[in-house]
This record gives structure tokens, sequence and C-alpha cells, in this order.
């Protein structure tokens, strides 16, 4: 893991994580802030990653993985993937730290002209990070999710 910034009144830094260690990393956030539903588990994540152009940061606080993002690029836009920031640790600024590193990842080093994310209709604090973050919701998506709940696409110009 390699230190891209650090953010010393939060008392946290973000981290650039390798194809190595992301997806153990990533499957034990992901079980920590979601719904098993939800979770991706580690294989799924080593394959994704493995076939993908992909960037992947977390927010170390000491020893602690608190949050990650994960952005897929292809034909110029960048996916929000996942994003993330275990329970203890939400509401410190995080998730909007994590965001902003995955959006500045996709404009510089990507090339992307935009980028995008799907949240469930009812994740308000998502839906809420994502509007402070400059994203507007472009387009409604019927069953969506595999438990058949509905979603909503997110879209930022860069």
């Amino acid at each position: 893991m390699s230190a891209t910034a650090i953010e010393p009144a939060a008392g946290y830094m973000i981290i650039d994580l390798s194809l190595e260690e992301a997806p153990g990393i990533l499957a034990e956030l992901e079980k920590a802030s979601f719904e098993p539903g939800d979770q991706i588990k580690q294989r799924e994540w080593a394959k994704l990653l493995h076939f993908s152009v992909f960037y992947a940061c977390a927010a170390k606080v000491g020893d602690v993985i608190a949050g990650a993002a994960v952005v897929v690029v292809a034909a110029g836009i960048g996916y929000l993937y996942s994003y993330a920031v275990i329970p203890e640790w939400q509401r410190r600024g995080i998730g909007s730290r994590l965001l902003k590193q995955a959006t500045e990842v996709c404009k510089d080093k990507g090339k992307c002209v935009k980028i995008q994310a799907h949240t469930r209709t009812h994740n308000l604090p998502s839906q809420t990070l994502l509007i402070k973050a400059g994203f507007v919701a472009v387009q409604y998506v019927t069953d969506y999710y595999a438990d058949f709940e509905d979603g909503v696409l997110w879209e930022k110009a860069l």
C-alpha cells in the first residue's frame, strides 16, 4: 500500500490498493458495511479487478481500513463500482474524500469525460454524498439489484 494523501486533521490517510491486496481488503470492508445480499466476495473482486482497468483506494486509520472506493474505467467513462465506509467511521468526511480521490483519478489518469454510479433508491446517505460531490440523477432503473430493488444512475461530468 502506498500513501497518496494524508488528512492529518481527520486522522486518516488515503492509500492506493494494488491488484494483489485489493480483493481481500475490499471483501472484508463489504462484510462490515453491507447486508449479505449486497456483498461482493473476495473471489468476485479478484476476477473483476483482474479483467478491468480499475483504481482502488482506501482510507486507513492507524492499522484499520475504514473505507474504500473502486472505480472501473472503460471508453472514457469511470464507473464507481463500489464505495463504503464502515459504520464506526461514517460521518467523518471519509466517504467524501474517497469519492473525491476516485473522481480525480478518473479525470487525470483515466482521461474520463464523466463518472457514473448507481445507488439503491432508499440509500439516502449515498445519494446525499453524490449530490454534494456534484453528481446528478440521470436515470431511474427498475429491478437493478439482484433482490429486484430499483436503482438510480448518477453521473458527473469531469
